[in-house]
């Protein structure tokens, strides 16, 4: 009896999570957890009971492992199409930087307005791989010439 309830109950539970929009309120809120965790693990350091908890498995917990599990479920996000992944190109000799006031208040409206929003520079400073919703991404389409960003189109590189 017991065990029929529980093969019924995993297969339940493998059947739901095999829905699109269960599999995307998941990872939606395990990317907002992990961007948060990221955050601060970067500007505060690991909590005592991350310590505590690095010791017992043998290896400390990073802001590289938060990073990580973003990336992953991110990725997950694209592959079933919440988020859109777009590349820009820099044409002129603008260096993308948070230190810079105009570009770093252009991230923080993108990151106000889209909780999934994120955005990487490459270690050359000449593209930078933007991640968001439809209307996030609109939002960047706006904002990205100031900074002399273009998109690269689907099929290739900018000419």
């Amino acid at each position: 009896m017991f065990l029929g309830m529980a093969v019924t109950g995993v297969c339940l539970v493998a059947l739901t999570f095999a829905l699109p929009s269960v599999r995307i309120h998941y990872h939606k809120a395990r990317l907002v957890a992990a961007k948060k965790w990221h955050a601060r693990l970067l500007q505060e350091g690991l909590s005592t009971w991350e310590e505590f908890w690095g010791a017992i498995r043998g290896r400390p917990y990073s802001s590289d492992e938060a990073w990580l599990k973003w990336e992953r479920h991110e990725d997950a996000l694209v592959a079933l199409g919440f988020l859109i992944r777009r590349e820009y190109v820099v044409t002129n000799d603008y260096q993308p930087s948070r230190h810079d006031p105009a570009f770093n208040s252009a991230l923080m409206e993108m990151e106000t307005n889209c909780p999934w929003w994120s955005c990487s520079i490459t270690a050359s400073r000449n593209k930078l791989i933007a991640v968001a919703r439809v209307e996030g991404m609109e939002r960047w389409e706006k904002l990205a010439p100031r900074f002399g960003m273009v998109a690269v189109p689907a099929g290739g590189p900018v000419h």
